[in-house]
């Protein structure tokens, strides 16, 4: 099974649904000897808790939230979650004390799971593959300070990709050109290995004895123009975060060319220096471009300018020439 990349927004939401849902206490609900612990309405596990507060102790801006699905068998309190930075893309990990082993039956664990983590103790498909156990609550957290690493841009920008590309222009040129021949009213469509030698003549000016042949070259050549111009607007790309660094916002900025040749694969692989630029000094275009997607809604773009992901993450579009 794949890692579940969640993001801080959808956790924060799903976290204050299922406080809303639920009416628990700590004064009317004990399981055993194990009480949960109240955090934003939701009944953690004492144990996950724990776990969360020691890792707390690792990184002070961490924060809990609720993991669905991940109740124990009687609902009355949550054995794991997640853990983040509010002011993060993606939660940093999954934590929690439970039967997260692949047999059930075996004694409670401590579980951490996290996108870097590879169990080769388990098939890539199966759930325990990022996941790592342990009795102790030292020895897991010990593990888990390796794996508690923030999304780098790369990853963002890999993850966010599809969303972008697929809000982009991306009309292409008619392969064939078609016209109705005036003698016996008969469509006739020339296939796309000819109409180079086609365009190549009508730009040299030779007239065709067939006008609707000669009207249908020349809307073939202007409508590849604007195809070209067009493209031009969307041929390079900047990722765009907003992050806060000692207090202070910054934007930090990872340049994509030929973005149209590119796929999830290549954008995490980059090596690109990574700009950083204070707010009020991120240069044109680009200071532009992310002044009218900041208007925007989440999840909204605009051809030429760009798509807005979250209110601190944007593909930012550039043009050929800049």
């Amino acid at each position: 099974m794949s890692y579940s990349h969640e993001t801080v927004a959808h956790i924060k939401a799903q976290t204050e649904n299922y406080s809303a849902r639920v009416a628990v206490s700590i004064e009317t609900v004990n399981q055993g000897d194990v009480r949960p612990v109240i955090h934003n309405g939701v009944p953690y596990d004492t144990r996950t808790y724990d776990l969360f507060l020691a890792l707390k102790k690792v990184n002070p801006q961490l924060e809990i939230g609720y993991a669905p699905g991940c109740s124990t068998s009687n609902r009355l309190y949550v054995v794991s979650a997640w853990v983040y930075v509010p002011t993060q893309q993606y939660a940093l990990m999954m934590i929690g004390y439970g039967p997260f082993r692949a047999n059930k039956n075996l004694p409670l664990q401590y579980m951490i799971c996290a996108r870097h983590i590879k169990n080769e103790k388990y098939k890539g498909w199966r759930d325990q593959y990022h996941m790592l156990h342990s009795d102790s609550l030292p020895a897991i957290v010990a593990k888990a300070k390796k794996y508690l690493r923030p999304y780098t841009p790369q990853e963002e920008a890999a993850l966010t990709f599809v969303k972008f590309r697929s809000s982009t222009y991306s009309e292409k040129v008619a392969s064939d050109v078609s016209f109705i021949r005036a003698a016996d009213n008969i469509t006739i469509t020339l296939r796309h290995t000819v109409i180079s030698e086609l365009v190549a003549m009508r730009q040299a000016g030779h007239v065709f004895a067939a006008p609707q042949l000669c009207e249908a070259v020349d809307a073939y050549i202007e409508q590849e123009k604007a195809t070209k111009e067009e493209a031009s607007l969307h041929a390079h790309a900047w990722y765009v975060r907003i992050v806060d660094r000692f207090g202070e916002a910054f934007a930090e900025v990872l340049p994509v060319f030929d973005v149209q040749m590119k796929n999830e694969g290549d954008i995490a692989a980059l090596t690109t220096v990574i700009d950083r630029y204070k707010l009020d000094e991120i240069p044109e275009p680009l200071a532009g471009r992310l002044a009218v997607l900041g208007m925007m809604a989440a999840g909204e773009g605009v051809s030429g300018v760009g798509y807005k992901l979250t209110d601190s993450a944007y593909w930012v579009e550039r043009r050929a020439d800049e």
